[in-house]
């Protein structure tokens, strides 16, 4: 039977081709986007999923509040407070407790680069998954320094022979070159993983003092498990206790908890510490936007399909007079739908195959969405049928219907048109359609206003290089060399990037500084009295340092935001403490952003204090980049011999706090496009319907006269109306979701009219094109043609 049904398929294809082909190629283009988008969307989403405790080991953040009032959660704890929470708290089983340290230098024998690398507690592969190939901690001594590496370090230092050469052995790490032993060797952590490291140190080599010294101090990465993943609420409270009668506590102070699984896509709070929104938001939003271009070439398929119904009608009756029950009938066409489906399955299966190096480069995901898992088969197979029975069950049981009587009548038409559902669903289309538009243009509106802010500073020409070891402690004699190179402007030394600066402290005090004020937190600065000239930051009051000026080795400079805060009518010659120190402020900076666009403008306070000085900055003259860089590496080379030189672009570092934006609002521009481009073609399947089933008087009205523009205003009619429905349906739709977007953000563009007029303006125009054509084509007829047979 089923050998019999697929044959008439074949048939039917083979006898309506360009209907086939408008079928199959929408459901090739959607199944093709579709399954792309999910296999991104996995990736996403099995972020962590490997980890057997990922629902147990629950990360704890800091609550504080910006100056604005708004909670911005911090990653670290303190030491005393992670240590707390397993002796203190029943239902927490053990602590994992990090300190993360960045790119570091290991070196043994002649072999040296940098990795990333932790100090962390030794019960760290005992809780969370990254397999353990030889080796472990000696936990009966755990005042002695102990190392575990990757294997991809292992092989870096030891070659292919690491197996039965690397455990016992002596690294260096640091810049102090510090000797410690290897005693352990594990699998190097999936690129899927938000805990990555290298290599990791034993924090119990350091003493408990030097560990446990402040409960304001947070330094530490703190992951607690529990012995039950229900006691989460209860385990926030207690912790949050626990701070509360800390030394630490101010009023309106609280612990955040979260489970290690969520805190990739649920990086973003609400006010009371409760995860609400992060990248979750992206995956939410093209799931549904794969669904809508599913959607959408499934209602052409039942356009194309019903419109087409008055040539099957004739082949229905005879199955009927032939005894065939509805159900055989129902069965036929529900084949038909699902050979179609899997024949656009196989070309959307070899459009994917052809697009994945395009798509890795777009997503930045090298060596994913390998088709060849088990899970990227049960999509694909899962997803043909569903959608062989969304596109085929409403033909096939409306084809089913027809009566007998009514065909030989000369009726059927009465019914089997349908035609205020083809209508709806056609109006279906256009509003996800607008949608998807309004998005792209709305995301790509936001990714300009990024591009394009004034944030207060000259983010362009400017190198970054990190400073470390010896090179800090000759930085003197390389700004010596490098300062009067034509190809370099200007250039200084600071802490941090300016535009992402990590270090935030609650250690500023002033005059009237209230109870409440101990959660205002600032941005730390430490920089060089040249700083405003390479970055191009403006005073508006005072003046900055001056290294000649031996007084202002007690000065500091603050933001005008930290001037609000503080309530100074008059900042410059005002006193403050910066870590109990006591500061004169000399300069009022005018505000610029420290961190996300996401995020306001936070008090700032810039200090000359030099020890944590370690990052080099160069703005190079117009046009010199090149110049600029060989300059560098001749200088590094020439005062410290054999430096590993590792420099950035602060544009480009800018650029990519924003990849997720980016990325969404290049994806949302080919999703819009699709979506149109899949909905001219049910705008093209019903025009077709209206033309055949109005062919009679078409005939009449052209032998009475009509013109061919006539007929075309005719038959168009109604789907402009339909597009003009479909607008005044979206726009609400489109303006919530786009606002609810925006609204992420602190600094964001305005939500203009002109996008929406854009979408429809775009939707009308092509639609235009579509209907008109077929129109035009329908009107110059040979009315002799249309009404030879009646």
């Amino acid at each position: 039977m089923f050998l019999n049904h697929f044959k008439i398929a074949i048939r039917n294809i083979r006898r309506q081709p360009f209907y086939s082909w408008i079928n199959i190629g929408g459901l090739t283009l959607s199944l093709a986007v579709g399954l792309l988008m999910l296999l991104w969307i996995w990736e996403e989403v099995k972020v962590n999923r490997f980890q057997v405790n990922g629902e147990r080991l629950q990360r704890v953040y800091m609550g504080f509040f910006d100056a604005n009032g708004t909670l911005t959660p911090f990653e670290h704890i303190s030491y005393p407070l992670g240590k707390a929470g397993k002796e203190q708290i029943p239902e927490v089983e053990d602590v994992i407790i990090m300190s993360e340290n960045g790119e570091i230098p290991l070196s043994w024998k002649e072999r040296q680069f940098k990795a990333r690398g932790v100090d962390a507690t030794m019960n760290v592969f005992d809780w969370m998954s990254f397999p353990l190939l030889q080796g472990n901690f000696d936990r009966d001594q755990p005042a002695v320094p102990q190392l575990a590496i990757s294997r991809s370090i292992a092989e870096r230092l030891f070659g292919n022979n690491w197996e039965h050469g690397a455990l016992g052995q002596t690294i260096e790490i640091g810049d102090g070159k510090t000797p410690i032993r290897v005693a352990a060797i594990f699998e190097d952590l999936p690129i899927y993983s938000t805990v990555q490291f290298d290599f990791v140190a034993n924090l119990e080599r350091y003493p408990e003092k030097d560990r446990a010294n402040a409960w304001g101090n947070h330094n530490y990465l703190t992951y607690l498990l529990l012995h039950n993943t229900e006691d989460a609420a209860i385990v926030r409270k207690k912790i949050t206790d626990i701070y509360a009668n800390s030394v630490a506590y101010d009023e309106g102070e609280f612990v955040i908890t979260q489970s290690l699984r969520q805190e990739y896509l649920y990086a973003n709070f609400d006010e009371h510490g409760e995860a609400n929104g992060g990248r979750i938001e992206y995956v939410r939003v093209f799931f549904f936007a794969a669904v809508f271009l599913l959607l959408i070439a499934c209602v052409n398929f039942i356009n194309l399909s019903t419109a087409r119904a008055a040539k099957r009608a004739k082949e229905v009756g005879m199955r009927k007079i032939a005894g065939a029950p509805r159900f055989a009938l129902v069965r036929q066409f529900l084949t038909e739908s699902t050979v179609i489906t899997f024949l656009s399955m196989t070309l959307a299966l070899l459009l994917i195959i052809f697009a994945l190096p395009a798509v890795r480069q777009l997503t930045g995901k090298a060596g994913l969405f390998e088709p060849n898992g088990p899970i990227f088969w049960i999509a694909f197979v899962g997803l043909g049928l569903l959608t062989a029975v969304l596109a085929g069950a409403y033909p096939a049981f409306l084809l089913s219907s027809f009566r007998v009587k009514n065909i030989l009548q000369g009726k059927r038409f009465t019914r089997a048109g349908h035609g205020s559902i083809r209508r709806a669903l056609v109006v279906f289309q256009f509003v996800l359609s607008f949608v998807l538009i309004v998005g792209a243009l709305v995301i790509q509106d936001q990714v300009q206003y990024i591009k394009n802010k004034n944030l207060g500073l000259d983010r362009e020409n400017i190198i970054e290089i990190p400073l470390s070891g010896e090179a800090k402690q000759k930085y003197a004699l390389i700004e010596e060399r490098l300062k009067n190179d034509p190809a370099i402007s200007t250039l200084t030394i600071a802490s941090v990037n300016p535009l992402g600066v990590k270090h935030r402290s609650n250690g500023v005090d002033w005059p009237g500084k209230q109870t409440g004020d101990w959660k205002i937190h600032f941005d730390m600065i430490f920089a060089q009295d040249n700083f405003p000239q390479t970055f191009g930051t403006e005073l508006s009051a005072g003046r900055f340092y001056d290294a000649e000026l031996r007084a202002d080795s007690k000065a500091v400079v603050i933001n005008q935001t930290a001037v609000n805060v503080m309530g100074l009518e008059e900042p410059i010659g005002s006193r403050i403490e910066v870590f109990g120190q006591e500061r004169q402020v000399i300069g009022v900076m005018k505000d610029f952003h420290t961190g996300s666009l996401y995020e306001s403008i936070p008090p700032v306070v810039i200090d000359k204090y030099q020890d944590w000085n370690s990052r080099l900055f160069l703005r190079t003259a117009a046009g010199k980049t090149t110049e600029a860089l060989a300059t560098l590496a001749a200088t590094m080379e020439a005062v410290i011999p054999g430096y590993d030189l590792e420099y950035s672009f602060l544009d480009e570092s800018y650029a990519r706090q924003y990849t997720s934006e980016a990325l969404m609002g290049t994806l949302a521009r080919w999703f819009a496009l699709f979506s149109v481009l899949i909905s001219c073609l049910g705008m093209f399947g019903l025009s077709t319907f209206s033309a055949e089933s109005r062919a009679k008087e078409i005939g009449v009205r052209r032998v009475l006269g009509a013109t061919v523009f006539q007929i075309v205003q005719l038959l168009s009619t109604t789907f402009f109306r339909l597009i003009f429905v479909a607008a005044l349906l979206a726009i609400p739709l489109a303006y919530y979701f786009s606002r609810h977007w925006l609204d992420q953000f602190a600094y964001r563009t305005d939500l203009n009219w002109w996008i929406f007029g854009a979408a429809f303006i775009l939707i009308l125009a092509i639609s235009m094109i579509t209907v008109g054509a077929q129109s035009v084509k329908a009107g110059m007829v040979n009315p002799v043609e249309r009404l030879r047979n009646e």
